[in-house]
C-alpha cells in the first residue's frame, strides 16, 4: 500500500503557556476551518486528538502548517471478518470445476490452513499514553532530538524547557533547585537519581562495603610506627636521651640559659606577624573610604547623563539587614554609568550590611534583558568591585511579575575571575556564595524585598 495512502490521527499536544495556546486558537480557526468555540474547547483539552483517519499526505500538509503543535499518530485498523476475496472477485467461478488435484491413498482430503490470528487495534489514546513527551511544554522530539530527565525530578525535558544555567528543568529552576554547584555554592537541594532514592541508598550502602585503599594503609602503619618511637623517646628506658646525676638532678653541663628579653622579644615579633583573618568585621568609616576610591571601568568616567534608578525604601526589609545609605549614594550614580555603557537599565541598586558584617551590594533588573547584556553587565560590576570593600555581589533578574526571580552570587575573590567570564557555564562555575545562612538570606526574605514588584 503506498504511504500516502495511510490513515493516521491528527494529535494536538499538550500547551503549557497562554500564548502558545492563543496561536493554536488562531491556528485550528483558518486552517481547520474550526469555529471559536470548537477551536477553544480543543486547546483546553490538548492532548487531544483533532482528526480521526486522515490520508498521510494530507496529514503532512497540515502537520507543516501547524508545527510543532500537531503529532502524527499512526493507525491499527483492526482485521476482522474480511470477505472472500477469491470469491467476491469472479462469483461465476464455479467451485466443482476446480481441480484440487489427486487425493492420498487414504482418501482424506488436505486439511485447511489455520485461520489468521487477528491483528491487536492501537487507538489513538494508547498512542498519547504510551509516546515520550516533555513534561513542561508537551511535546514529542523532532528532527533526531532526544529528551532528557531532570536532573532533579528524573521527568523528561526537552531542550527547550531546560534551565542551562541551573541544569535542571524549568519547573525545578522556579523552585530554586539547581545541580552541580561549583564548591563555594551551597545547593538549593540534592538531587536524586533517574531512579528515586532507592538507587541513592544502594549506592550508600555498597559505597560502606568498599575496601580501604593501599595508601590508607601505608599512612596507618607510618602513624603507628611514629607513635613507638615518641614512646620510646619520653620513657628511655635505657637513659640514652635524658642523662641524670646519681641524686636525680640535671648535671650542669646539660642546663641550657636563655635571656629574657630573646624570649620577650620572640613572642613579640610572633604577635606582630600573626595577620588578621578576614572575620573581622570592616568598620563603617573604612568601608566608606574605600568606596570613594573606587576607580570606574574605561568609557564609564565619559558619561554625564544616565537613567535615574529608584531608591531603596526599607520598608519591608528583612530583619537585621541595613542599609548603608551613604555607600549607596556614592555607587548608585557610578553603577548607572556603567549600565549606560552597556546599555541596561538597572531598576534598583543597594549596598547592604547583613547581620554578620557581610556587605552585600545588590543589583535588580525586573524586566526582560537579552542574555549577552545581563553577562556584560556582570562582567563590567565584576571588574569595577574588584578592590573594593564589596564582599558578595548578588544579581537578581526576572522577566515580569509572573516568571521567577533568578538569584545569583558572587564572593569577592572570584571577582576578577568574573570579569572575563564569557558564557552561562563560566559564570555557573564562577558564582558562590560567604555561607549557607547568607545564601538563606539573599534567596529568601531580601530577594522578596530586592525583587518586588
Amino acid at each position: 500500500m503506498d504511504l500516502s495512502e495511510a490513515l493516521v490521527d491528527l494529535l494536538l499536544v499538550r500547551l503549557g503557556r497562554e500564548e502558545e495556546k492563543q496561536r493554536v486558537l488562531e491556528l485550528l480557526v483558518t486552517e481547520l476551518h474550526m469555529t471559536r468555540e470548537e477551536a477553544r474547547s480543543s486547546v483546553d483539552e490538548a492532548p487531544v486528538v483533532l482528526l480521526e483517519a486522515v490520508p498521510m499526505g494530507r496529514a503532512r500538509v497540515i502537520q507543516n502548517r501547524l508545527y510543532p503543535f500537531v503529532d502524527l499518530l499512526p493507525r491499527m485498523e483492526t482485521v476482522e471478518d474480511q470477505p472472500e476475496e477469491a470469491a467476491a472477485a469472479d462469483p461465476d467461478i464455479d467451485v466443482s470445476e476446480e481441480d484440487f488435484g489427486e487425493l492420498d491413498s487414504t482418501g482424506e482430503q488436505p486439511s485447511a490452513p489455520e485461520q489468521e490470528e487477528k491483528l491487536s487495534v492501537t487507538s489513538a489514546s494508547e498512542e498519547v499514553l504510551s509516546i515520550e513527551r516533555c513534561h513542561i511544554c508537551g511535546r514529542t522530539p523532532t528532527g533526531g532530538e532526544k529528551l532528557a530527565p531532570c536532573r532533579s525530578c528524573s521527568a523528561l525535558t526537552c531542550r527547550d524547557c531546560f534551565d542551562r544555567l541551573a541544569h535542571v528543568c524549568g519547573k525545578c529552576a522556579a523552585d530554586g533547585k539547581v545541580v552541580d554547584a561549583p564548591l563555594g555554592r551551597v545547593p538549593g537541594t540534592r538531587p536524586q537519581s533517574r531512579h528515586g532514592a532507592d538507587a541513592t541508598v544502594a549506592q550508600a550502602a555498597s559505597g560502606g562495603l568498599a575496601k580501604p585503599s593501599a595508601n590508607l594503609i601505608y599512612v596507618l602503619a607510618g602513624a603507628a610506627i611514629l607513635a613507638m618511637l615518641i614512646a620510646f623517646y619520653v620513657i628511655d628506658p635505657m637513659k640514652l636521651f635524658h642523662s641524670t646525676t646519681i641524686d636525680g638532678s640535671t648535671p650542669a653541663d646539660y642546663a641550657v640559659a636563655v635571656p629574657a628579653d630573646s624570649v620577650s622579644t620572640d613572642i613579640a615579633a610572633a604577635s606582630d606577624s600573626t595577620p588578621a583573618t578576614d572575620s573581622i568585621p570592616v568598620p563603617p568609616g573604612s568601608t566608606l573610604s574605600a568606596v570613594s576610591g573606587l576607580p570606574l571601568p574605561a568609557g564609564a568616567d565619559t558619561i554625564s547623563s544616565i537613567a535615574q534608578i529608584a531608591p531603596v525604601d526599607m520598608a519591608g526589609a528583612p530583619q537585621g539587614v541595613v542599609l548603608m545609605a551613604e555607600e549607596t549614594d556614592m555607587l548608585t550614580d557610578d553603577a548607572g554609568r556603567i549600565a549606560a555603557t552597556i546599555p541596561i537599565l538597572l531598576d534598583r541598586f543597594a549596598v547592604l550590611r547583613l547581620p554578620d558584617s557581610t556587605v552585600v551590594a545588590a543589583v535588580t533588573i525586573i524586566h526582560p534583558e537579552d542574555d549577552t547584556v545581563r553577562y556584560a553587565l556582570l562582567r563590567a560590576l565584576g571588574a569595577w568591585l574588584t578592590h573594593g570593600p564589596v564582599d558578595e555581589l548578588v544579581f537578581y533578574y526576572s522577566e515580569s511579575e509572573y516568571y521567577p526571580v533568578r538569584t545569583v552570587s558572587f564572593v569577592r575573590s572570584e571577582f576578577a575571575r568574573l570579569a572575563d567570564c564569557m558564557g552561562p557555564v563560566d559564570f555557573q562555575n564562577c558564582a558562590s556564595t560567604t555561607s549557607e545562612e547568607v545564601w538563606n538570606l539573599l534567596t529568601g526574605g531580601l530577594q522578596d524585598w530586592m525583587a518586588r514588584y
